[in-house]
């Protein structure tokens, strides 16, 4: 009786050019993406392939073929901790190497592609699965007070490789220049220069880019990922002062907004990441409370605002420290 497999593993590696891979020896360097909640689960990735249905004259049942091209799914990782922030410069494509690194968007060309590996191991019978070209087209981040920042993460991908194709890996796969646990809360936040971080409870993001898609062969067809869709930015808190709402109600204006979240062994090692969200233009915003029980006002418990903020940020910058100048090469490894 065959044992089936109950682990898996999930890494990726930065490739040295556009859809080449870069995992294929047992002893290749590679890494995680991040730290997963309890029993989190994922799927294996698929390759769908385009079918036609043909009918003919003299029946009545259609005939069904597949179009030479196959479709590469877009795959959504299971939602992580993230403990760096590779996941951020593989979506903007750029950063800096000193003692507090940037992630900019790339104005011009792609973002480095990735070899993206997944395997099911421990049983009778592994499996291998290796997607090469990959790019990481869209991001949602989520941070909550007191607890880890969390990254979903989508990915698409040139072409996919099965089982016989490469070896399983021996050499175990590492976080890059990373925390020993997860961002932890939001430390700071501000918006238009003043300090909202006593009542905002959670702030998201949201990233999503464009595809150009291309026919890159008979059987094949290849993507890029080009200018992004609209940033979302979403705050929510408690809030018990109206001075933003008099801002920002029936204005045109736009703000900015900084949010920080950094390691909980700051005092240590001094990690931090910060988003920038530039000209926020505000779409949405509305507030709610408790309604009165009873005739006194004075003792009313419901006086607090519960807000909610959505808007558009024209721009996202990163700034992220390390520490020390030089280890960008580490967090994000080179090209092999």
């Amino acid at each position: 009786m065959s044992t089936p497999n109950a682990q898996f593993l999930n890494v990726w590696k930065r490739e040295a050019a556009h859809g080449t891979d870069v995992i294929t020896l047992a002893t290749d360097q590679t890494y995680k993406f991040g730290l997963y909640p309890p029993k989190t689960k994922i799927d294996t990735v698929t390759q769908k392939a385009v079918i036609e249905a043909i009918r003919q004259y003299n029946a009545r049942q259609p005939a069904s073929q597949v179009v030479a091209y196959w479709e590469h799914a877009t795959q959504v990782l299971p939602t992580y901790y993230p403990v760096n922030a590779q996941a951020l410069h593989r979506i903007f494509g750029t950063a800096t190497d000193a003692a507090t690194d940037t992630i900019t968007c790339l104005d011009t060309g792609y973002p480095n592609s990735f070899t993206w590996r997944q395997e099911l191991y421990g049983g009778t019978n592994p499996h291998r699965r290796q997607m090469r070209g990959c790019f990481t087209t869209g991001l949602d981040i989520d941070m909550i007070a007191h607890k880890p920042m969390e990254f979903k993460e989508t990915i698409r991908y040139w072409g996919i490789k099965d089982q016989g194709d490469y070896v399983a890996l021996t050499t175990a796969p590492i976080h890059a220049a990373s925390l020993d646990y997860p961002y932890i809360g939001i430390y700071a936040a501000t918006h238009a220069g003043a300090s909202i971080a006593t009542w905002l409870a959670r702030a998201q993001i949201k990233l999503e880019k464009n595809v150009t898609e291309i026919s890159h062969s008979a059987t094949e067809k290849r993507f890029y990922p080009a200018e992004f869709k609209d940033h979302y930015l979403t705050l929510w808190g408690v809030y018990d002062d109206v001075t933003i709402w008099d801002e920002l109600y029936h204005s045109t204006i736009t703000s900015e907004v900084v949010l920080t979240t950094r390691s909980p062994n700051f005092a240590t090692d001094a990690k931090y990441i910060t988003f920038n969200c530039n000209n926020v233009a505000w779409e949405e915003i509305s507030a709610s409370g408790m309604i009165l029980e009873g005739d006194a006002i004075a003792t009313s418990k419901g006086s607090a605002y519960v807000f909610m903020m959505r808007g558009k940020p024209q721009t996202i910058d990163v700034a992220f420290s390390d520490v020390a100048t030089g280890v960008f090469a580490t967090h994000y490894p080179a090209p092999p």
